[in-house]
């Protein structure tokens, strides 16, 4: 790695704290003098033992690993943090010797949220470190949507209810595996979510609208909506995603959406149910339309059973 930050590139950090860990005392020293020099609070540990007795002692809102440290290899070692009641979310950055596509994957699916191949810039780990806190913000931020859409979610379900109208839901998901599995990183995908949040909306009526839902799923709110109207909807999203890989300026591939939906349906003692007996079914539906291959949509109807 260039051990040479200027001070362009040694930016100053909100008080933000980083565990590194690596078996190498040398590679641990060396990080912590650049990371400390801008701005983070740096803590290390040499082995997988120590690490776990380190997030017991103390909150990092990061934590810098390599792919195989004394005791733990990559995966375990993320799974281990992730299967952990930690007092926050900490971001898990992989260090790893190249970038084999297979152990990235694998470091990703036990709970990796991003890899730093070993030897690159210290630019681009600061760089790194900076998208940590930019997601941190931005999981907040989607933490309050989703309160104040849930909120949002009751009072229009009330509202339909209370003049016996229907309602639906729609659960839109990005399609895992395939080529699309294998072509886009975590990155891309975030970005392709984020741009079809924006794009959706130019496809619904006034009444409808999006409740952020997940890092990878899109709620779409539809008062007075019958299963086949919802249908309409879900047509309409496709062509939203369609939009929004044709307009990507890298291209994705051939990218699905798998979409569930739940009506409510109108009739006797239906004013029982609750908006979470429909959000469970529209998740049941999303997880019917994946199990058929994905690119699909399934309608589940929901009625009142005394």
């Amino acid at each position: 790695m260039n051990a040479c930050v200027s001070q362009s590139e040694a930016k100053v950090h909100a008080p933000s704290t980083v565990l590194v860990v690596d078996g190498d005392a040398l590679v641990r020293e060396y990080l912590t003098l650049i990371l400390e020099s801008a701005g983070y609070t740096v803590a290390t540990a040499g082995s997988g033992e120590e690490m776990l007795q380190a997030l017991q002692l103390s909150h990092f809102e990061t934590v810098i690993a390599d792919f195989g440290v004394p005791g733990m290899d990559g995966p375990s070692l993320c799974r281990c943090i992730r299967e952990r009641q930690l007092k926050g979310y900490p971001y898990i950055l992989v260090f790893t010797i190249d970038a084999d596509a297979n152990d990235i994957a694998t470091a990703l699916q036990a709970g990796a949220d991003d890899y730093i191949v070993k030897g690159t810039p210290m630019r681009e780990l600061l760089a790194s470190l900076d998208k940590a806190s930019r997601l941190r913000c931005t999981g907040l931020e989607q933490r309050r949507h989703a309160a104040d859409s849930a909120m949002a979610l009751d009072r229009e379900y009330r509202e339909c209810r209370g003049r016996d109208a229907p309602i639906s839901l729609l659960l839109c998901a990005l399609d895992e595996g395939g080529s699309l599995g294998a072509g886009i990183e975590m990155q891309a995908r975030s970005a392709l979510v984020t741009a079809l949040r924006t794009e959706i909306p130019k496809y619904l009526l006034q009444s409808e609208w999006l409740a952020p839902r997940g890092r990878e799923e899109i709620m779409v709110v539809l008062p007075d909506a019958e299963p086949k109207v919802a249908q309409l909807v879900a047509q309409k999203i496709r062509r939203a995603v369609q939009a929004v890989i044709a307009s990507h300026p890298n291209g994705l591939g051939p990218v699905t959406v798998s979409i569930g939906i739940a009506s409510l349906a109108v009739g006797p003692g239906s004013n029982a149910l609750m908006p979470a007996d429909l959000i469970r079914a529209c998740e049941r539906s999303l997880v019917e339309s994946r199990r058929r291959g994905g690119d699909c949509i399934t309608t589940t109807s929901v009625q009142w059973l005394p």
